[in-house]
């Protein structure tokens, strides 16, 4: 979908119109917005919304009825909103949690957000694939089972149960350990899983039976890139609020998809380069489960070494402006989480007229600075 570009007078009755559309549910017509205060006469704001219509920004239910916004008219609303549009909204605060872990805080942000907004609240998170190696240990833990720990600089330590065919004495473990750690401390995890693969190959065609046992011992120690994935959502409750599922059908369609793992994986990795709060309206969402909903998500780095993807998901009709503002407040919340060094995985711009930065993809996304 290329950018869309409207004129002063469409921007204005097109804003009016999803603004208008968004508060009430209804099928917007000339006389209403007119009567809101649209510096037009119903008859040119009956012309401008027919030029809306031919490109496809809003629809008319029925000929006699009013036009309601399109999910691209929604994507064109979003792309011009700035700074000084989105409502500021209270801090959020965390209920009181019983754990000061990493998990229990993500899980309070959730219910958070979910509160906050009236809508579905999720956080998506996974260990950053740029820590790097400190250390990397085989420890025997009987016959055929070995305890594999992977230390990283940040202090993560993330530890596997192996069980294996060959029960290898401390010794020979001993000499594994010291041959990775020659190869690979220092460099990133996601580095090392893409040399241990060429490696493998190299090794095996030279038969290098040290070498060959080392990389096939990483690679079942190392966290892979979606094992470790965590997903939390909450306030699921708050969809049947929404006339667009009180029928069990579209809600059962999209409670379905937020249960499949696989959805928030591809939301972490769609959210990988973000630098702001993005927002994906209707199909822009990968997952065909949640066509019908708008997406607002934002991308929070953890102290500790963890990356995360909060934010909430709802109808395409809802209250942009005070759902981005909520999710502005959300990475001040969840930046201050920290996972305890050496523990395991388990254990806005004051510049009020500046334009958003959409960066150079504006094919589904609102990107703060």
């Amino acid at each position: 979908m290329g950018e869309i570009t409207l004129d002063p007078r469409s921007g204005t009755v097109l804003r009016a119109a999803v603004e208008r559309y968004i508060q009430s549910g209804e099928a917007v017509g000339s006389r209403e917005l007119n009567r809101d205060g649209l510096p037009f006469s119903p008859a040119t704001i009956r012309a401008v919304m027919a030029l809306l219509e031919e490109q496809g920004l809003v629809s008319q239910p029925h000929t006699s009825a009013g036009r309601v916004p399109t999910s691209r008219g929604y994507r064109a609303y979003v792309d011009t909103l700035r700074q000084e549009d989105v409502l500021k909204t209270p801090s959020l605060s965390l209920e009181p949690t019983t754990s000061e872990s990493l998990s229990s805080r993500v899980r309070a942000c959730v219910r958070a957000m979910a509160t906050a907004t009236g809508l579905v609240g999720f956080a998506v998170t996974a260990p950053r694939d740029d820590q790097r190696l400190r250390h990397i240990e085989f420890v025997r833990m009987g016959r055929g089972r070995i305890l594999a720990l992977v230390a990283t600089e940040v202090g993560v330590v993330h530890h596997t149960l192996l069980r294996l065919e060959i029960d290898y004495p401390s010794s020979e473990l001993s000499r594994f350990q010291d041959y990775l750690c020659e190869r690979f401390v220092g460099m990133t995890l996601r580095a090392i899983r893409a040399e241990v693969h060429r490696e493998l190959d190299t090794v095996r065609s030279r038969h290098t039976s040290l070498g060959t046992q080392a990389l096939d011992l990483s690679r079942q120690a190392l966290p892979s890139a979606t094992a470790q994935v965590e997903v939390h959502f909450g306030g699921q409750h708050h969809l049947l609020d929404h006339r667009e599922f009180q029928h069990g059908d579209q809600a059962r369609a999209v409670l379905e998809e937020i249960e499949r793992r696989e959805t928030w994986i591809s939301l972490l990795d769609a959210m990988l380069d973000a630098t702001g709060t993005r927002v994906f309206i209707g199909a822009e969402n990968a997952a065909e489960g949640l066509h019908e909903c708008s997406l607002v998500a934002t991308r929070v780095s953890v102290d500790g070494g963890f990356d995360g993807t909060f934010g909430v998901l709802g109808p395409t009709r809802l209250d942009y402006r005070s759902t981005i503002g909520v999710l502005a407040g959300v990475s001040a919340l969840v930046s201050a989480v920290e996972a305890p060094a050496g523990a395991s995985k388990d254990g806005t711009s004051n510049e009020a007229t500046k334009p958003l930065n959409l960066g150079d993809d504006r094919s589904g996304r609102w990107e703060s600075q």
